[in-house]
């Protein structure tokens, strides 16, 4: 109990030190741990606290152990964040540099006391060497640019709670819960509630929209080209074929589809498609981070996501009816 009393005085230090708050550090009740596997228990000391407003679980190795993997660590920290939905933080002394490169790249929150903060669910990742501090550039995640269009576009989710926003976009309820809680981090949105928590945009939408332009990323994965297109797959017309719907920009001779990758990889499982080389086909197949089915309308992606992808082509024309096709929707 000392070590962990000395180890989380450490903590509350340093993000003193960085974040500049106070934080208050409790250990979590033996009732809620037993929601979690004995080998979880034993390998963590749990802490809850709060950042910003959100309540954060910060875990403490009860030993040194060099023969964990940044991938144990991944599939301890998705265990735990599932039983407790709540965002989750390693916490190290110290923490090879490959290592740290690793969490990262596996998007696992953690801590190396007065080296580094990663806690990408909170939108912070600071480093700290010799006094000085490097704010990491922030982008949406996949579901927050989806939900974002989604309200934008389709149907308007505030004053809806995060229950029935799963249920409209096919979501898990965490995965809602962490990426509206980075809205909220960005200022683009506030949540209420307590129990059943909802969020609340502001009603100007196109404000909205100029906000949240910088945090913008590309919804193409990857761009495949295909022999033929698969049966009874609802693909969405993407590309020069959806700026010409759109728009009075003339279309190619060449047909581009939208597919989500989760439905990419069940074709590819189930052999479904042939990928071929580009000379040898007019199909391109674009594989997207998000659905793009349930954003688009008349069998066409939608307009803004239209707008990420081509937005800094060097074409004035495009440009130009890009800047025409936005202004529609508003």
């Amino acid at each position: 109990m000392m070590i962990l009393k000395q180890k989380c005085e450490r903590l509350k230090k340093y993000l003193k030190k960085i974040l500049n708050i106070n934080v208050n550090l409790d250990g979590v009740k033996k009732s809620e741990l037993k929601k979690l596997p004995l080998y979880i228990v034993e390998l963590y000391e749990i802490v809850i606290s709060n950042l910003y407003e959100r309540d954060v679980l910060f875990l403490f190795l009860k030993y040194d152990n060099n023969d964990i993997t940044p991938l144990q660590y991944y599939k301890h920290v998705k265990l735990i964040e599932e039983k407790f939905d709540l965002p989750v933080v390693i916490v190290f002394n110290n923490l090879e540099s490959y290592n740290r490169k690793r969490l990262i790249e596996k998007q696992v929150g953690f801590i190396v006391i007065d080296k580094i903060i990663f806690i990408p669910q909170l939108l912070i990742s600071l480093k700290d060497f010799r006094n000085a501090t490097d704010l990491k550039k922030i982008y949406f995640r996949p579901a927050d640019q989806f939900l974002l269009l989604f309200h934008l576009q389709k149907e308007s989710l505030s004053n809806k709670n995060f229950k029935r926003i799963a249920e409209i976009t096919n979501y898990s309820p965490m995965t809602i819960t962490r990426a509206f809680y980075r809205l909220k981090e960005l200022n683009l949105c506030e949540i209420t509630g307590t129990k059943s928590k909802m969020v609340l945009f502001e009603s100007d939408k196109r404000l909205l929209f100029e906000k949240a332009k910088k945090y913008f990323i590309n919804p193409i994965k990857r761009r495949l080209y295909i022999e033929e297109l698969p049966e009874n797959v609802n693909l969405i017309k993407s590309g020069t074929n959806a700026l010409s719907f759109y728009s009075e920009l003339s279309d190619e001779n060449i047909n581009y589809y939208a597919i989500s990758y989760v439905d990419f990889n069940f074709l590819m499982k189930n052999k479904k498609i042939k990928v071929v080389g580009k000379y040898e086909t007019k199909n391109v197949l674009e594989i997207w981070k998000y659905p793009p089915v349930l954003l688009s309308s008349g069998g066409y992606v939608d307009i803004l996501s239209l707008y990420i992808i081509y937005k800094d082509y060097y074409d004035e024309r495009i440009q130009m009816e890009l800047e025409k096709i936005v202004k529609k929707i508003w």
